[in-house]
């Protein structure tokens, strides 16, 4: 996984809990605690894993779920909104975010080695509900949800967010 993912997980522990926290996390997960990740490194995914499924909720008394919709607000309302913003342009709504997420995955990524973003596919299962197909052998279709919860509260609209598989999601937009 890229160290992009690392280090808005690292901003948002720090912030939320404290240096010495992440510093914690990052001892458990095998680093030293002065580890710094680089946005484009490739942290081998078994570690970020245990770091998102074990560790983080462990040190920070929060279950699994917690910790994917924390990360999914923040990457969305305190990471991607800065770090990506120019991705933003254009986008007025959760549902013009959502269906420009799998050309920005394509985009970021295509001249970077060793980069496997998941890839969406889009059906329209009425005026208002989108199915959304999560493409990626990680099998973080929750994280994804997360982050869909995420896009939502950066534009202040309520979704419906339904998992229906794990590889297929619907949004409803109304």
């Amino acid at each position: 996984m890229k160290g992009t993912v690392h280090k808005c997980i690292e901003k948002l522990i720090t912030e939320k809990f404290g240096e010495e926290k992440w510093q914690e996390c990052l001892v458990a997960a095998g680093f030293n605690e002065d580890h710094v990740f680089m946005m484009n490194d490739d942290v081998d995914e078994a570690t970020t894993m245990k770091l998102v499924t074990q560790i983080i909720p462990s040190a920070c008394n929060l279950t699994i779920q917690q910790v994917l919709d924390a990360f999914g607000h923040y990457w969305i309302n305190g990471w991607a909104a800065k770090v990506y913003a120019p991705y933003f342009e254009g986008c007025k709504s959760t549902k013009d975010l959502i269906l420009k997420l799998d050309f920005i995955h394509k985009t970021l990524t295509e001249n970077i080695p060793n980069a496997r973003p998941p890839r969406l596919h889009y059906e329209w299962v009425n005026t208002n509900t989108l199915a959304v197909t999560y493409l990626s052998e990680r099998g973080l279709i929750d994280l994804f949800v997360s982050i869909a919860k995420g896009a939502g509260a950066y534009y202040k609209e309520e979704l419906k967010i339904t998992k229906k598989s794990d590889q297929v999601l619907e949004i409803d937009f109304a």
